[in-house]
């Protein structure tokens, strides 16, 4: 996933590190897990929030700019949170249903466009893919065997 979240920075911004965008990306992702009333919808939140943040991470490093440890210690206990819930959710699933989210999120990714809003932020296309529909018959196959 970091390769493809390289490329997807690179092509998008080259690398550009803001942090105040960076900050307000990762919040909006976490508070889509909270918000979230399904499972497929959770998952999809926890993958978008590691998205962002190894994201940040790469353009941070590139740029020679440490992230606070308050902010990396902090993003380690709320994804490590975020995971817990989703295991008891979807428990011996778990481990199958993450990764194959993952290759879900970073195909639909790669799409995207590269127009940014106000904030910098690259916009989704009108026509995307939509992950969490993609993450919740996933889930349905890997429970029935299917996947």
């Amino acid at each position: 996933m970091i390769k493809e979240v390289t490329e997807f920075n690179i092509k998008r911004n080259q690398l550009a590190f803001d942090l105040n965008l960076e900050l307000k990306m990762v919040q909006e992702e976490i508070r889509e897990f909270w918000d979230a009333t399904t499972t497929a919808e959770r998952l999809d939140a926890l993958i978008d929030t590691e998205y962002v943040w190894i994201g940040t991470q790469v353009k941070a490093s590139y740029n020679t700019k440490a992230l606070p440890d308050e902010l990396v210690n902090g993003m380690r206990q709320t994804m490590g949170l975020m995971g817990d819930y989703l295991a008891e959710e979807l428990g011996m699933h778990m481990s199958s249903c993450y990764y194959e989210a993952r290759k879900i999120v970073c195909e639909i990714n790669a799409t995207k466009g590269t127009a940014k809003d106000a904030d910098g932020k690259v916009m989704k296309k009108k026509d995307i893919r939509d992950a969490t529909k993609e993450i919740a018959i996933m889930i349905e196959e890997i429970k029935n065997g299917k996947l």
